[in-house]
C-alpha cells in the first residue's frame, strides 16, 4: 500500500476530536420551549468537556419549575452532537423531558454547525506523504 492511500483511509476513518463543547437546554419563552445554548453560538465554546458538564449540572442546580425551569439539559461538541459524561461513560441528559415540541431560538443561528472539512487534495495527501518541515527527521533530532 502506498503512503498516499493510507493517508487517506487513515483521514477517513480517524477518530476527530471536537473544538469546543457547549450546554444544549430547552428553556420557556413565551410560553413555547425554545432550545438555547450555554455559551452562545456567537461566543468561544468551552475547551473542556469537564467544564461543560460542571456547566450544565450547575444550570440543573438553578432551574425552577416554571419561566426559569431548563429541561433536557446536556454537553454537546462543536457539531451539536451529544457527548459522553467523563464520569460514567454513558450519554446524560439532566431534567429529561421527551416529547415537548421545541423551537430554535429565533434571534440564533438555527444551525450552529461548522461546514465540514473539506478533504485533502491527492497534492496535499502527497505532500504530507513525503514530509514536511514540522517534524525534525531522526538524525536532525539526534543532535
Amino acid at each position: 500500500m502506498k503512503i498516499s492511500a493510507m493517508l487517506k483511509l487513515t483521514d477517513k476513518n480517524w477518530v476527530r476530536k471536537p473544538s469546543g463543547f457547549r450546554v444544549r437546554f430547552q428553556k420557556q419563552v413565551d410560553g413555547q420551549w425554545v432550545q438555547d445554548y450555554m455559551p452562545d453560538p456567537e461566543e468561544a465554546a468551552f475547551d473542556s468537556d469537564v467544564v461543560a458538564w460542571r456547566s450544565a449540572w450547575k444550570l440543573l442546580q438553578d432551574s425552577r419549575p416554571g419561566e426559569e425551569e431548563l429541561i433536557n439539559i446536556t454537553v454537546v461538541d462543536d457539531r451539536d452532537e451529544p457527548i459522553r459524561y467523563y464520569a460514567t461513560g454513558n450519554f446524560e441528559v439532566y431534567n429529561l423531558r421527551e416529547g415537548i415540541p421545541v423551537e430554535p431560538m429565533t434571534d440564533k443561528p438555527v444551525d450552529a454547525r461548522p461546514e465540514p472539512e473539506a478533504p485533502l487534495s491527492e497534492g496535499q495527501v502527497e505532500a504530507d506523504a513525503r514530509g514536511s518541515e514540522a517534524q525534525p527527521s531522526s538524525e536532525e533530532s539526534d543532535k
